[in-house]
């Protein structure tokens, strides 16, 4: 396969909203500022834009283009990295590209269609859901009955108790027994 067939065909399915997720990553200079970049179909204001997010060695840095751009774009990344790893509907694609720009196209079908997640702003997964009441926040005072955070300045010990207990969880269920040694000489049993 040739550079300009492999671009078309990637800017085709980008086009055709088929995008789950994309990763382009090996830089060709050793010097570049980008580490990698990643994509993801977004839908802001009701258009349909494709998130770059630009991973440098200590910064994120996200920018939104509408699938117009896209191809001019993409052009520009694949002259300065040598791999992409991309997510679509109805297949996986791995593609490396040789110093003389040959390209190695792999593709692998997928079972199961797959579907994008277009809101820009997703909702995280919480173990706790911060509409819901639980009796033991509301004894704490932080929660109303209803299910409300009392004072603005309690939402971050919601997000905090909701961490701990996350981690909590994680510790009962993966661990069987967890020593701590903190400040004593003899190991702990947690559980």
């Amino acid at each position: 396969m040739e550079y300009q067939e492999m671009h078309e065909q990637l800017t085709k399915l980008i086009h055709d909203k088929q995008l789950i997720a994309a990763t382009i990553s090996q830089p060709r200079a050793k010097s570049d500022e980008i580490k990698r970049v990643k994509l993801k179909p977004v839908e802001i204001k009701g258009d349909y834009h494709i998130q770059f997010e630009y991973q440098y060695e200590r910064v994120l840095k996200h920018e939104n283009i509408e699938l117009e751009s896209v191809s001019d774009k993409l052009n520009n990344l694949l002259q300065q990295f040598r791999q992409v790893q991309a997510d679509f509907q109805q297949e996986k694609v791995h593609i490396q590209l040789s110093k003389k720009f040959k390209v190695l196209w792999k593709s692998d079908r997928v079972t199961s269609k797959k579907i994008a997640n277009l809101s820009h702003n997703r909702k995280k997964n919480y173990l706790l859901d911060e509409d819901t009441a639980y009796p033991f926040l509301v004894r704490l005072g932080v929660q109303t009955p209803d299910g409300k955070v009392k004072n603005k300045s309690m939402t971050n010990s919601v997000k905090s108790i909701v961490l701990s207990s996350l981690l909590m969880m994680h510790l009962i269920i993966y661990q069987k027994t967890v020593q701590f040694e903190y400040w004593i000489s003899d190991p702990v049993n947690l559980i």
